[in-house]
């Protein structure tokens, strides 16, 4: 298994920490945070391969410690809402408000809006498209065959997709046997994460989470699309 993701996690929690009690720089702030988004993004793509159960428990304590460090930023509050590459870059977009005017996301932690500021960050969604259209899968493709591609047959996310349009603004998909099977406070869950960015994607318009919620085997996810 390739640690490098788990390098960068670690000296992004640690120039945080000595920023937050020492330094006091907001880009120092910002720089870290970078780091710390780029690992786990890494790691949420890692983990879709074979299992390591001493990583998964040092990464269970990570992701506690980052869920308070960015409530201590007050991040936790943040809208959520997923952009498409069309707009300029696949990835998650924390908003201090919404709605706001998005005509196009830069590939930089911070953007300025006219009516506020949004911290972009690439989630395992997001390298999940990227390598998808590096293998030459066309996001013209029926949308419950790009789940299935990216959750079940590239990476072992789960066991089965099943996709159904509620309305064109809303989408419910089942994802059967999910792994990892759990939830983050902060992140919610690494599957969610993959098809609100892959619905993004194939949809050129800008989504986000509804709901989430796993009972016995099956996560259901509703993702809601912005017009």
């Amino acid at each position: 298994m390739n640690y490098l993701w788990f390098y960068i996690i670690v000296l992004g929690l640690g120039l945080l920490v000595i920023n937050l009690f020492v330094i006091s720089y907001p880009p120092f702030t910002i720089f870290s945070l970078g780091l710390i988004s780029t690992g786990i993004a890494a790691y949420g793509v890692n983990i879709g391969h074979k299992k390591d159960d001493k990583v998964e428990l040092l990464m269970d304590s990570l992701y506690r410690n980052l869920e308070l460090i960015f409530r201590y930023y007050n991040s936790d509050s943040y809208y959520r809402i997923f952009i498409p590459s069309s707009i300029g870059s696949n990835g998650i977009l924390l908003l201090d408000k919404f709605p706001v005017r998005i005509e196009n996301v830069k590939e930089e932690l911070i953007n300025k809006f006219n009516n506020g500021i949004g911290i972009f960050l690439e989630t395992p969604g997001s390298i999940i498209v990227k390598e998808m259209r590096k293998k030459g899968i066309n996001f013209s493709e029926d949308l419950e065959f790009l789940l299935r591609k990216a959750l079940v047959e590239l990476y072992n996310f789960g066991d089965n997709v099943e996709v159904n349009f509620n309305d064109q603004k809303s989408v419910n998909v089942k994802i059967h046997n999910p792994d990892p099977n759990k939830a983050y406070s902060i992140i919610g869950y690494i599957q969610t994460l993959i098809v609100a960015s892959i619905i993004a994607e194939k949809t050129s318009k800008i989504t986000y989470v509804k709901s989430e919620n796993r009972s016995l085997s099956i996560l259901n996810i509703d993702i809601g699309i912005l017009e």
